[in-house]
Parts: C-alpha cells; structure tokens; sequence
C-alpha cells in the first residue's frame, strides 16, 4: 500500500517473527494496517494487525520495513504501543470466546506492535442481508443473529477493554450462519483527534459524539451506540445519522432528527423502540451504561406474562339448581344471545385481523418473485378475510375496503385508517375481475403499485406491471417478467 509517494504498509512475502508470513493488505484504518498472513508453524492463515498511525510514523525508505517516529509525537506513539500491548494480552486470556476474532498472541518488532488474530471465513453483515433480500427483518431476529457478538462483548467490556469502531462491516458471518467481530486492538482511547481525522476507524453513523471531540472518553456506551445503530439499520432499513447531522441548528428547536424504529418497522414493541432511541442518545450519560442494561430493556422475554392460575382454597356453595332451572335457562338464554350479538362479531374481527397481519408481515419480508406467489395461490376464503375481492361484489363499494395499517399492525376500514395524521403507511391487497391483482404500498410519501397477472406464463414468469408517484427521481411507469431465481 503506498499513499503519497510513500509506502505504508509492508511489502508481500516480509517475514514476522521468522514464522509470520505477509501475504495481502486487508485495510487500513489510520491507526493500524490488518494484513492477511501465514502462519507457517501452524500452516493456516491468521491476520496480522500492525500498529501504524500514519499521522506520526513512517516506513523506513532504507530497509522499507522498521517503522520511524518523530520526536514530537514519540511520548504518545508509546502510550499506543503499551495500550494496544495491554488490551491484547486481556483478550488473550479470555480465548477462546465465540462471536469474536480472538487474539491469539503479540509481539515487538520493527519498532512497532504486531497482533496476531484469528483469520475468520465468511461475508459482511451488509452482504448477508443482501443475500438473504431482507431490507429489513424483525427485531427478536437482528438481536438472534447478533446475540453471540453482544454476549462477548459484554465479557470483553468486563475486562476493561472497549472496541471504539464497530460497524456492519466488521461483522463477518460464516458459513454456519454464526456472527464475529473482527477489528480488535486498535488503541482507540490514546489516538489524538489530530490522528482520527483522516482515519475510518470512525465511522459516520456509527460512532457517537465523543469520538469526535477532544478529551472524549472512550467508555463501553461506545459499543453500545454502534450496535444499536446496527440493530436499528437491521430492522428499519435505514441508517442512523451522523451525530452532527442530529444536531444541526437547521433542525427546529434543536431536536433529534432520529425518527422511531417503530415508524419503520410496526413489528417494533413501543418499549423496544424506546430502548434503542436512548441506547442511540446523541450524549453518553443518556444511554446505557452496560450492554446488560440493553439487552434487558430490548428483551421480549422481560415482559412475559406471569401470570399463575390458582385454584380456589374454598369449594362454591352448592344451591337447588331443581327449584330455580327455568329462572337459571332463562338467564343462560338471555346471556348466551348477548355474548353472540356483542362478542363474537369482535372475535371474528380480532381472528381476522391478526392473519391479516402475520400474511401482510410475511409479504413485505418477501421477494417480488414470492410476493407474487403467495398473492396468486391466495385462496378465495383468504382472500375475502385478508384483502378486497373485487371478484365477489356485484358492484364497487359494495362492501367496505380494508387496509392493513402498518404503523399499528392492524387490519382496518377506510374508516378506522387516519389518514389525516403525519405518518401513513398502509398496504392494500386487492383482487380484480380480470384476472389480475393490485398490490399499493404507501411509505414516507411514496405510493408503489404493482399490478400482478395471477397466471404465471409456461415458465413460471409472472407479468407484473409497476407504478411509482411521490418521489420525481422514481415516478414512472414499468412492465416487465418476475421469475424463479
């Protein structure tokens, strides 16, 4: 790697140790350089991480291997090589931990800091949710994927030692579907803002304030921040933005510009979103001090119900139910015809609506292709419980047209959806007699329908034509052929 005319890292094939053996660059973050190594002792591939802030050392142009620093910058270049020596021998001791890239052994040399860490298979977070085409996914899922990572990490932090940068990329997934943190040991607590300002050890989005300001303490709410900031992105589709961004004076009255996960995501329990809201506080001191905390405050399981059915100490009296039968048919009569007109007309709607929402919830996590299929192979009973069958009225308007309201989760008439409020979001499903369907999506001023032939052509395509209007770059009009993958 050569910056500037300047060669930053080493060259390919450089010796470490007479065992390590350099093979590739990895990347550079403006504190350390992570190079893809051999171990040749072992025979297996390992990463090397070298300690190399680039804004006070340089590579020796003589040997193009021993690192030089400046006298101005020597007293802070060795608090970072003792820190980083610290921090290392820490996580040795915890090896072997799961969810994380674990350290396995440091050492002086080239008058730097090299750390040994374990090579870990696989792909980012961001390409696994690519793969999987989930946008987003449901929160109890995203905190699933993560848990191993957010469990280490709390070990980790019991030790004394903070991350400093964690970020969607530096979450690596294996083939077996498990999760690891990668970038440990870069002595984030010693690097000056004069050494961060170049570098992408921070990342926007991700790192809260205090990574940004002089004397700002690099505490575990760090770690905190970033991984609900991934939790959040996971579960919303969107980012969060940059602290400055939050805080700009062209926001009114100064407020947080952070909008709710749980106007995204409507799956999302108003305490949960809160939760995240104040691990994602703007100021340190406003979110969780431990990831115990978190994880306790996002927990499902925290507000399961306890509820005990106890039986009666003392058996009822018993009556002459003989003397009073007809007084007792009379009342039973009476109540059971209360019970049909009052409740269960709610039941049916309560039943109704809560398919409607596991069918909508599933839809939307869906690809196009699957959309399809599952609007398609929709019986005619779901249909008429679950969308608007145009195909059963004798006239339009002749029965009420139901929307499932995503912000509530709930299955409601044109009547029971505000469409007078701030934030509308809704879906539509309905069945026409031509044979065809109309899927309307209506998201952050944004209307998208796709209208969808039911009968796939000889090779299983699916003719599907698809409207766009609220956004200039995106109106428009589009046909085209969905097919199996």
């Amino acid at each position: 790697m050569i910056e500037n005319g300047k060669r930053i890292s080493l060259e390919t094939k450089v010796m470490l140790k007479d065992r390590y053996r350099m093979d590739e660059v990895l990347g550079s973050n403006g504190i350390s350089i992570t190079y893809l190594a051999f171990d040749t002792f072992r025979e297996k591939k390992i990463v090397v991480k070298e300690l190399f802030p680039e804004a006070m050392v340089e590579r020796n142009p003589s040997d193009r291997i021993t690192v030089s620093c400046s006298m101005v910058h020597e007293g802070e270049f060795a608090r970072m090589k003792e820190h980083m020596m610290v921090e290392a021998k820490k996580l040795i001791k915890l090896y072997p931990l799961k969810g994380i890239a674990n350290v396995i052994t440091f050492f002086e040399e080239n008058k730097t800091v090299y750390v040994v860490i374990e090579y870990v298979e696989g792909i980012s977070l961001p390409e696994h949710m690519k793969k999987i085409h989930m946008p987003r996914i449901l929160l109890k899922d995203a905190f699933k994927l993560i848990k191993p990572v957010v469990a280490s990490l709390e070990r980790v932090h019991s030790k004394g030692v903070v991350h400093g940068k964690i970020n969607p990329s530096l979450i690596r997934i294996t083939e077996t579907g498990e999760p690891v943190l990668l970038g440990f040991c870069d002595p984030m607590e010693d690097a000056s803002i004069a050494i961060l300002e170049d570098a992408t050890a921070r990342v926007s989005g991700y790192s809260p304030v205090e990574q940004y300001v002089e004397g700002g303490r690099i505490m575990p709410s760090v770690d905190i921040y970033a991984v609900a900031a991934i939790l959040y992105e996971m579960t919303t589709g969107h980012k969060v933005p940059a602290f400055y961004e939050r805080m700009s004076e062209e926001n009114p009255e100064g407020r947080d510009i952070l909008v709710p996960p749980s106007y995204y995501n409507g799956s999302i329990m108003d305490y949960q979103s809160k939760a995240l809201l104040k691990a994602l506080a703007i100021y340190d001191f406003d979110r969780y001090q431990n990831l115990n905390e978190f994880v306790q405050a996002i927990s499902e399981e925290e507000f399961a119900p306890e509820y005990q059915i106890r039986m009666r100490e003392k058996p009822l009296l018993m009556v002459r139910v003989q003397k009073y039968r007809m007084l007792f048919m009379g009342i039973f009569v009476v109540g059971m015809l209360f019970f049909a007109v009052f409740f269960i007309p709610k039941g049916l709607r309560f039943a109704t609506s809560t398919g409607a929402e596991r069918f909508y919830q599933k839809l939307e996590q869906a690809t196009l292709y699957e959309q399809c299929e599952m609007i398609a192979g929709l019986s005619e009973r779901k249909r008429s419980s679950y969308a608007n069958d145009y195909t059963q009225m004798d006239e339009e308007g002749e029965h009420a047209i139901y929307y499932y309201d995503k912000i509530t989760g709930r299955y409601l008439s044109r009547e029971g959806l505000d469409l007078n409020r701030d934030m509308v979001r809704f879906i539509t499903l309905d069945y026409r007699l031509n044979g065809s369907a109309i899927l309307t999506i209506v998201e952050d001023g944004r209307k998208r329908e796709l209208t969808i032939n039911l009968k796939p052509n000889a090779a299983g395509e699916y003719a599907v034509s698809e409207k766009v209007t609220g956004t200039e770059e995106e109106d428009g009009l589009s046909n085209y052929l969905v097919g199996p993958e």
